[in-house]
Parts: structure tokens; sequence; C-alpha cells
């Protein structure tokens, strides 16, 4: 007699109880980045005022790209004008709904931190270890984090995706084209974030050299390569300003 073997139920490539456990952890983290709203529903940090002002100028066709801190974080700015867009068709208050943004990115965040480490380790219980951690880092109005809707915080999301297309990309090329593409949004949202990230890589790359295999990967690193030079050709031709340490700030 033919014995069925049991087979469990999967979302998204998981077991039922490790989503849901997936989903409380996420559903706990916007819960936690969104406590100090709670009796304060106004962004919290200056810069997230400063945000919004530009969104808003960016609608109004008044957004000076020469301006410090504009052109360098447009991407950002591109992005909220958008979200402003939509609250004030919707009847929406956007400085009232900016409470929310902080627990939006952290959880988008945290989903991608999730796939990379699922990439990168095979192991359900470290991926959501690794989730716990990013959460539990300190955010103040000092060194920002999860807790303001920033552009560093919006970073991390962007960070993580790179990386997890850039180690695909070592197996199959065509990750490295999404790599670049999500090389060159986090260069028009956080610069910063930018330079850090390249930063990494070619450690990686110096480090690793040996076992990569350049003659089918090269194409994949060129496109990269190109996604790092545009945004600062495209910075320097419409500002007429090169990227130098005072622009990042």
């Amino acid at each position: 007699m033919e014995v069925k073997k049991r087979t469990r139920k999967k979302i998204l490539g998981l077991e039922n109880y490790k989503f849901l456990l997936l989903t409380v952890f996420l559903i706990l983290i916007a819960i936690l980045v969104y406590v100090p709203h709670i009796i304060y529903p106004f962004p919290y940090h200056l810069d997230e005022w400063h945000a919004v002002e530009r969104a808003q100028r960016l609608l109004n066709g008044q957004y000076n790209l020469r301006e410090s801190g504009n052109s360098f974080e447009i991407g950002f700015h591109a992005l909220l004008a958008g979200i402003i867009y939509a609250e004030n068709a919707l009847g929406i208050d956007p400085v009232l709904a900016y409470q929310f943004l902080p627990s939006l990115f952290a959880v988008i965040a945290s989903v991608v931190l999730f796939l990379l480490m699922s990439y990168l380790t095979k192991n359900f219980w470290v991926s959501l270890l690794s989730v716990f951690f990013f959460a539990s880092l300190p955010s103040n109005v000092n060194i920002l984090g999860l807790f303001f809707a920033v552009p560093l915080t919006l970073a991390f999301s962007l960070i993580f995706l790179f990386l997890y297309f850039f180690f695909r990309g070592l197996e199959e090329i065509k990750y490295f084209y999404y790599a670049a593409f999500t090389m060159f949004l986090l260069l028009f949202i956080h610069p910063i974030s930018g330079l850090f990230l390249i930063s990494v890589v070619l450690l990686y790359l110096g480090f690793n050299y040996k076992s990569i295999e350049w003659q089918r990967t090269w194409k994949g690193f060129l496109a990269i390569l190109a996604a790092i030079l545009m945004p600062y050709l495209i910075f320097s031709t419409f500002t007429g300003l090169f990227l130098g340490p005072s622009d990042l700030v």
C-alpha cells in the first residue's frame, strides 16, 4: 500500500507557521516604530519637515536644483511629492499622514533584509534574527534611524536590495542589471549610502577576485559602473555642481 507523503502548505515559499511568524514580526516592527507618534502625530525631525517642504515645492514647480541639499536627494523628494499628490487627491493631510511613513519604510527594509539573508544563509531562523537585530538598532535625532522618514531610512531598503541582486548576479548575470538600477536609484535618494555601498562592493571584489567568473560577469559589472557614473553626470549637467563633501550633508 502506497503511503502518500503529507506536504505542508506554503505561502511565498514559507511554511504557514513561518510566514505567520514573519508577519507578526513585521507588525511588531511597524508598531514599535510608530509608538513615538502616538502622542505627537507630526514629523519629529527637522529633516522630515525639510523633506515635506521640498516635496511641496517640487509639486509647485518651485524646486531649485542648485540649492544645497536638494539636487543630491531629489529622488527622495520626488517620491515624497508623489505621495503628497496622492494624499491631496484623497483629501488626506500630508503632514499628519507623514507619521506613518517611518513604519512603512521600516517594514519594507525588514522584508528586503529577510529576503537577502534567506538567500545568503538558506536559514529561516537566521534571517528572522537578522530582522530582529535590524529593528533593535537605536534611533534618535542625532544618528537618525528607523523612527524617522528620511532619505537614510529609505536607503536601507535599497542597500539590502542591491546586495540581494548583486550576490544573485554572481550566479545569474541578469540580476546585475537589477542591481545597477537599484544603485542608480540609491544615488538619487541618499548618495552617502551609495558611496558606502560602493566601497563595500570594492572590498568584496578585492578579497574574492579570484573566485569571480569575470568573463561571464563583466557586462554586469559594466552596467553597475554606468549606474554609478550616470547620476554624477546628471548632477553636474543640470546643476553645474560636482559632488563634494559639502553637498552630501
